[in-house]
C-alpha cells in the first residue's frame, strides 16, 4: 500500500496534515472492514507507531437567525446561501450501497472547495472536491473540474422513500448552497429539482 501525504491549502484545512490510500479489493471482505490510522514516528529505541488525535471537522445544518447555517468543529461556519454556488447531483443505487455523481461551481466558474451530505442536521460525509476526482484511477471518465463523484454504503444513509432528509451542499469559503437534485433523487430535500 502506498500512502501520500500533503498540506491543506485554501481557506480550509489550512496547515494540516492530510493523506488518501487505496488498497486492493482483496485486502478487504465483505461487509465492514475495520481500519486503523498511524502516525510513524522516530523514538529513542527506534519507529514508534502512535494513533493520530482524533483531529476531523464535524458539520452541522443548523439553524440560525432565521437562516440555515453549516457550523464546523474546526472553523468558520457557512451562511447557506440558495443559489449562490451551483450544482447538481444525481445518485444511483449499487450492490452495496449509492453513488453520487455531478457538478458544481461557484459565481464566476470559480471552484467549489467541499461537498457535504447530511442526514437531517448530521454530516455522514464530507470531502474537498479535489478529493472526490480520483475516477480515472477507478475506470471512469474525468468529470472536469466541476465534476465529482464518490460511493457511500448504505449503512450510512436514511432508506430510500423515507421521510428523512438527505441533502448535499457545496461549500466555499463561508457560504454554502444546496445542490440541485435529479428527478430520480430518492430521499426528501429542499431544494428544487433542476
Amino acid at each position: 500500500m502506498r500512502l501520500g501525504r500533503q498540506r491543506g491549502s485554501g481557506d480550509e484545512g489550512v496547515g494540516q496534515r492530510r493523506f488518501a490510500a487505496f488498497v486492493p479489493e482483496s485486502a478487504l471482505s465483505n461487509g465492514a472492514n475495520p481500519v486503523r490510522v498511524f502516525v510513524v514516528r522516530h523514538g529513542a529505541s527506534g519507529l514508534v507507531l502512535t494513533e493520530p488525535a482524533n483531529g476531523t471537522a464535524k458539520l452541522r445544518l443548523t439553524l440560525h437567525k432565521g437562516g440555515e447555517v453549516i457550523t464546523s468543529t474546526a472553523g468558520p461556519s457557512h451562511a447557506v446561501w440558495p443559489d449562490f454556488l451551483h450544482g447538481t447531483v444525481g445518485v444511483v443505487a449499487r450492490r452495496d450501497g449509492f453513488r453520487f455523481s455531478g457538478r458544481a461551481w461557484g459565481p464566476g466558474s470559480i471552484p467549489i472547495q467541499t461537498i457535504a451530505v447530511f442526514d437531517g442536521p448530521t454530516e455522514v460525509f464530507s470531502a474537498r472536491m479535489g478529493e472526490l476526482k480520483p475516477q480515472h484511477l477507478l475506470g471512469e471518465s474525468v468529470l472536469g473540474k466541476r465534476g465529482y463523484a464518490f460511493e457511500l454504503p448504505a449503512s450510512l444513509l436514511p432508506p430510500p422513500g423515507s421521510d428523512r432528509a438527505l441533502r448535499v451542499f457545496a461549500l466555499r469559503n463561508k457560504v454554502a448552497s444546496e445542490l440541485h437534485y435529479d428527478a430520480a433523487y430518492p430521499w426528501p430535500h429542499r431544494a428544487s429539482t433542476g
